[in-house]
């Protein structure tokens, strides 16, 4: 697996213009004209005091292909070593498998 400094990526120096904005957007059909509706996964913590939650649970439930995950905790419980870490985990592999089409371990 490659880590994100083994990337051959550079951030743009400070003060240059963004990098170019595309049309596409997840859960829309995909770029390049495949014409295919793309999987969307949303992972809301039930007790974010950090992002509001309502945005991404309306996005969840409008997105043709979206799916929504309630994770326990709060905002951060769903990186390593917080309350929801292993379970946001398998839901994340689980759905990767399943749309990629690749067995499960």
């Amino acid at each position: 697996m490659r880590t994100i400094t083994q990337l051959p990526w550079t951030a743009p120096p400070y003060g240059s213009p963004p990098l170019p904005a595309t049309t596409w957007k997840p859960g829309c059909t995909s770029p390049k004209g495949m014409g295919r509706i793309q999987p969307l996964l949303l992972i809301v913590a039930e007790h974010d005091t950090m992002a509001p939650t309502s945005p991404a649970i309306r996005v969840a439930e409008t997105a043709p292909r979206g799916e929504l995950y309630r994770s326990r905790g709060g905002h951060y419980d769903v990186y390593q070593g917080g309350e929801s870490f292993d379970d946001v985990l398998r839901i994340e592999l689980e759905f990767l498998h399943r749309h990629a089409k690749t067995p499960a371990p």
